[in-house]
């Protein structure tokens, strides 16, 4: 299934990790993922659309086809760029417009993608502390220590 979401994959004890950025046109997706990728071992997975295929229990994600390697530049167009074919989908992060006003402690979100759910929380993408708090949540995503995992959450 293609899905809109630009995928950048993040590296972890256990390989690298897909982190998924959903949000409308503009608002800073394709910024986070080239700030992301700044980061040792980090690659693009796909920018825009993502095939997101299930295995078992997990969710891989893949560039989309004809636009592997290549994310879009505002007022450049697409760049190639360094990037993997595939990495576990763990976490969702609903990019926001500046001016979004977030909870302090929000429950935590989930979205589901072919019947599995995945931890999604919010923020401003275009934040300077955007990258640092994406990879603080993936890190606590795996070791099952994102607050409110294992409680009910909101569907996002």
């Amino acid at each position: 299934m293609i899905v809109a979401l630009t995928t950048v994959a993040l590296p972890s004890a256990d390989g690298l990790q897909a982190v998924g950025l959903m949000g409308a046109s503009g608002v800073g997706k394709s910024d986070l993922a080239l700030r992301l990728m700044e980061g040792p071992g980090a690659a693009l997975i796909s920018d825009d659309h993502t095939l997101i295929e299930r295995v078992e229990e997990t969710l891989i994600a893949r560039p989309a086809p004809g636009i592997e390697g290549l994310i879009e530049a505002r007022g450049l167009g697409p760049l190639p760029a360094p990037f993997t074919p595939a990495a576990p989908l763990v976490l969702l992060v609903a990019c926001q417009p500046k001016g979004f006003v977030a909870e302090r402690a929000p429950a935590l979100r989930f979205h589901t993608l072919l019947g599995l759910d995945r931890p999604a929380i919010s923020l401003i993408a275009v934040q300077p502390s955007a990258p640092a708090i994406v990879r603080l949540a993936l890190a606590a995503a795996l070791s099952g220590r994102l607050p409110g995992m294992g409680e009910p959450g909101t569907r996002a």
